[in-house]
Order: structure tokens, then C-alpha cells, then sequence
């Protein structure tokens, strides 16, 4: 094993800080009424075969079908009703939006297509038939087809901003941007430049001229001033600026004349949290919670946030009352959370246990339960929680993190390693897995192994100070590449300056280079720091034998199994032999 690294214990792991996203309101309308009978708020009850149904029960069918959340059964009312109604104009461009929706791509084309066929429509179903089908052939990837419908159909309603919108998208895919901003500026004069300035901001964006997405932010801001999305977006853009001053600096000038702002308020409360300002961040949760009422989201930032502090008891309290308002098993997590931080485990592991199965919360739920398994010596009740984890979802990588690091403590190598490979091809793969393969090919002798996953391990911290310090070791174990190993290990040491597993290790490469004086005077240092630790009193011994210094030398090997060395016959024979 690397000296000073600690793969046994298993911390919770950091989770990113999931603040309040906002509520977002989804509508939809159904277009142009068809001529129906009075609604009814009662689920319509089939009685009769849905050929025998008049035109006008077909569609308060289909829009019964729809409330009740079963778009295929709409879709057949609306097909029958269209089929009895050859003429029927608005029921039949709500069934192509359907069968777009649901992914019938070629039945909505067909519907279209009698739609074209169609004379005497108004303006507005005219453009709508031609969005639908421009939709279609853009589904179809005949994208220069759709470019043409939706130039067709800004000709003759130069007003319209859905077309128009569609339009730009397309521009912007085919990578025409001065003609997408020349189709954002002509609609801005038509009146719709609340919808279009961000559009024009978000292109200058993706094309890099931040400049002049800062401008048309600008100007959007002065002609909405009481709107948030120009500031989120001004925010933003001065954050991908690295401007985190005036980031701030336009979220509180906005919050500050809107103080009820949610959305604002998180996103500053977010920038705060991102620069390790927690307590800043809470006083702005608090302040709004305030001021619009204690809410369910605002409750679990807050919760979270003071977690974050390590206020395990303000945490607790804002959880507590988040339950109150609404059961989640998210939040029952983070409570347990904070009662297991506090040290009160039996009430932790009850919440724990609460979570129901197919809630999103239960694999956290079951890994901490696993931890307080291990911290409790029930390492076979551990085992088999985590396993279950793993067979149940075979994605969830910090199950096999866990699992690494019980297996390393039994010091299993070889089925660490076959357990935890499937882990590898998972995104996000943590650094403390890879240390601990590592810890597993070294511990097998396979060094070469053991370097690649710690190179790996680098891709994700390249300053990772046990890695520094395990790859420096490693090589010095070899006595191979002892000047690289040196500067790595120097890395550590300036980031933790008298660590005595570092010590060791660099005592060590001084060992291997058979600058003796060297290694001993950093030996010592090191069993100073960390005296009790029995593979550090076996190297005091080996350095100290090579020095010249016997009696010394199996002094620190008694010592050494005293302590309770692994490989207490080897030391007793240096003790008896010395060493060849």
C-alpha cells in the first residue's frame, strides 16, 4: 500500500449543491374549436362502436382522451372524426400535432398533405398547416425544403414569430448567421423584439462575439427592465467573461428593486455558493424566503446550504419543515444526512430504511446504510447491501467505490478488480475507485497496472497529493524513474508539508538510491510524525542496516513486530539474519 493513503474510509460523497431551478409552466392549446356540445367535466363513457359517434362526440372524446393523458386514443377520435369530415380544418391539424408529437411522422404527413390540398383557409390555418410542414420535412432531414416553406410562409405573414423562429433555428444549424440575425432584426421591427433580442444574443454567443451579445442584452434590458431573463443572461455572459464581479454585481442591482424575485435570488444564491460563500448565499435564501413565504424549494436550498456549512441543526430544521409541505425522499435523505453528521445514527438509519424502494433517494439511502454497516463491524451485511445496489442498477459507480474500498480493507485484490472493472466504462468513474485498483495491482506486485490507473486517475486531478505520492512510491518500490519519483513526491510534500507517509516515501527513494544519510535523516522525520506505524519502523531498520548501523537496525524491526507487521516472518528473520 502507498504510505499515508486511507482507501478504508468511505465519506459521503460531495454532491453538487441543488439549488431552487425554478417552476416552469408547460400549456398547450388545441387550436381552433370545433363546433362541440357543451363540455363536460365527467370522463366521456364509450357506448358505442367509434364509427357510429357523430363528428362533434368524437372530438370531445379526443379531448376527454387527451386530459386524461392518452394521446393514442385521441388521435384514433380524431382519425375517425377527419374521415367523417373531409373538410374538418382545425381537428385535423390538432391530429398531425398529435401524431408529431407521439414520433408518426408519416401519417402526420399524409394529414398534411390533404391540408395543402385545401382551398378557401384563412391566414392563420394556412401558416399553421405550412409550420407543421415544415416541421415534417425538417424531421425528414430535407432541411433546404423546410427553409423554403417557412420563407414562403414569412411572405405572405411577414408577422408571424413561430415561423420566423423556426427559421432562425434552421439558419443557425445550416451555420448562416448573418442571415439568421438579419431574420431576428427584421422581426424586431414587426414588434417582437421581447421574444427576439435573446435569440439574437444566444447566436452572438455560440458564434463567440460576446461583445455584441452583451449589446443586444443591453437593449433588451432597457426596453423590459422589470424582466429577469436579460439579467440572468447578462449574468451569465459576464461569468463565460470570467467577470464574476459584475456577474454579482447584476443580480443584486436587479434583486435589489425586485426583492421577490426567486429566480434572480437562486441564481445569485448559486454564484455565491460556486465562490464558497455559503453564509452569504443563506442570508439571500432567507431574505427571500422572507419576503414570498417559505416554500418547499426554498427550504431544501436552505437545507442544503447549511448542510454545506456543516450547521447540522439549522439543516435539520429546514428539512423538517420542508417535510411538513410536501413528503420527498430526496428531502428525508438530506435529513438523515444531517441526524448522521450530528452523530444521531439511530434516527439517521431509521429515515434511511423508510425509503421506499422506487423512490429516487433509495440507492444514497442504501450506500449510507452500507457505511454505517461497515462503521459497526458488519462487514457481510455491508457487503451484501452493496452488492444488491450494484444488481439492481449496475450504473450506480458509487456503489463500486464503496465496494473497493471494503474489499481493499480485506485485502482481496484479485476480486476487487475483477468486481469493480465493469465500473470503468461508467461516466464520472471517481478518483478514490482508481486509487484504490491502484492500492490492488500493488498489492498483487503488478506495478506497471498499478501506474496506468493512477495516470488515470491524474486525467481527473492532476494534483491529487496521494496519487503524487503513491505513483512517487511505487516507482521507488521498483527503483525505477527515482528522479520523477522524487519530484512527485516533493509535489505532495509542498502541498502537505511534514507528512510523514510522504517522508517515508521520499526517504525511501533516497534508499533506493543508496544515498543512505539521506534516507535516514527522512526516515526519522518520518517515524517522529507517525510513530507507530509498523511498515515505517521496518524501513527505519532496512536504512539504518545499510548505514552500517546493526544493533539500530534490529531495534527498529522489533519495534516494527511489535507493532503488528503483515509479514511478521520477515521480520523476525532481518532481526535473526539481517539482511543479504
Amino acid at each position: 500500500m502507498p504510505r499515508g493513503a486511507n482507501p478504508h474510509d468511505y465519506n459521503m460523497t460531495t454532491r453538487t449543491l441543488i439549488l431552487i431551478s425554478g417552476i416552469f409552466l408547460v400549456s398547450c392549446t388545441a387550436g381552433m374549436p370545433f363546433p362541440t356540445p357543451a363540455a363536460s367535466k365527467k370522463p366521456v363513457r364509450i357506448q358505442t362502436p367509434i364509427s357510429e359517434m357523430n363528428t362533434g362526440f368524437l372530438y370531445l372524446a379526443a379531448e376527454d382522451a387527451l386530459q386524461n393523458n392518452d394521446p393514442a386514443l385521441a388521435i384514433r377520435f380524431l382519425e375517425a372524426l377527419v374521415s367523417k369530415d373531409k373538410s374538418a380544418v382545425s381537428p385535423r391539424i390538432q391530429l398531425v400535432e398529435l401524431l408529431l408529437r407521439n414520433g408518426h411522422t408519416q401519417e402526420a404527413g399524409k394529414q398534411v398533405a390533404v391540408l395543402l390540398g385545401m382551398h378557401g383557409l384563412s391566414l392563420t390555418s394556412v401558416t399553421k398547416i405550412r409550420i407543421l410542414y415544415a416541421r415534417i420535412l425538417t424531421v425528414d432531414g430535407k432541411r433546404s425544403d423546410a427553409i423554403g416553406v417557412l420563407k414562403q410562409v414569412l411572405r405572405k405573414n411577414p408577422g408571424a414569430l413561430t415561423p420566423r423562429m423556426m427559421l432562425i433555428r434552421l439558419m443557425e444549424k445550416e451555420g448562416q448567421f448573418d442571415e439568421a440575425h438579419r431574420l431576428i432584426h427584421e422581426g424586431i421591427k414587426f414588434g417582437a423584439s421581447i421574444r427576439l433580442y435573446p435569440v439574437d444574443a444566444d447566436l452572438y454567443i455560440r458564434q463567440g462575439q460576446l461583445e455584441k451579445a452583451r449589446r443586444s442584452l443591453a437593449t433588451l434590458h432597457k426596453l423590459a427592465p422589470d424582466q429577469s431573463a436579460p439579467v440572468l443572461m447578462l449574468s451569465r455572459l459576464a461569468l463565460r467573461q470570467e467577470d464574476i464581479i459584475e456577474a454579482e454585481e447584476v443580480l443584486r442591482k436587479f434583486l435589489a428593486g425586485h426583492p421577490r424575485d426567486l429566480s434572480v435570488g437562486n441564481a445569485l444564491g448559486r454564484l455565491l455558493v460556486r465562490q464558497k460563500r455559503g453564509k452569504e448565499a443563506i442570508a439571500i435564501y432567507e431574505g427571500i424566503s422572507r419576503r414570498i413565504g417559505r416554500n418547499t424549494e426554498l427550504l431544501t436550498a436552505l437545507g442544503l446550504l447549511y448542510y454545506q456549512q456543516k450547521d447540522y441543526r439549522h439543516a435539520i430544521a429546514r428539512f423538517r419543515q420542508a417535510l411538513a409541505k410536501r413528503a420527498s425522499s430526496k428531502i428525508r435523505f438530506y435529513l438523515a444526512a444531517s441526524l448522521e453528521a450530528m452523530g444521531k445514527k439511530t434516527g439517521a438509519e431509521q429515515i434511511y430504511r423508510s425509503i421506499k424502494h422506487n423512490s429516487a433517494s433509495y440507492t444514497d439511502a442504501q450506500l449510507r446504510l452500507a457505511t454505517m454497516d461497515l462503521q459497526a463491524e458488519r462487514t457481510d451485511a455491508a457487503l451484501s447491501r452493496i452488492h444488491t445496489v450494484i444488481r439492481e442498477n449496475p450504473k450506480v459507480e458509487n456503489a463500486y467505490t464503496l465496494l473497493s474500498s471494503v474489499l481493499l480493507r480485506q485485502k482481496k485484490y484479485r476480486t476487487l478488480l475483477v468486481d469493480t472493472q465493469a465500473a470503468l466504462g461508467l461516466p464520472g468513474v471517481s478518483v478514490r475507485l482508481l486509487f484504490n485498483r491502484a492500492a490492488a495491482f500493488e498489492g498483487l506486485k503488478q506495478y506497471a497496472k498499478a501506474a496506468g490507473q493512477i495516470k488515470r486517475l491524474f486525467v481527473i486531478e492532476p494534483d491529487n497529493i496521494e496519487a503524487l505520492n503513491f505513483l512517487g512510491y511505487l516507482y521507488a518500490e521498483q527503483g525505477i524513474r527515482l528522479k520523477e519519483a522524487t519530484g512527485l513526491i516533493l509535489r505532495a510534500l509542498k502541498q502537505r508539508p511534514g507528512n510523514g507517509y510522504y517522508l517515508d516515501s521520499l526517504a525511501w527513494v533516497h534508499y533506493k538510491r543508496g544515498d543512505y544519510a539521506k534516507a535516514l535523516s527522512f526516515q526519522r522525520k518520518a517515524v517522529e510524525k507517525i510513530p507507530d506505524d509498523p511498515v515505517m519502523r521496518e524501513h527505519l531498520g532496512d536504512i539504518l542496516w545499510k548505514a552500517g548501523k546493526p544493533d539500530a537496525a534490529r531495534a527498529a524491526w522489533r519495534k516494527s513486530l511489535g507493532l503488528g507487521h503483515d509479514h511478521a516472518d520477515r521480520i523476525r528473520q532481518k532481526i535473526d539474519t539481517g539482511m543479504r
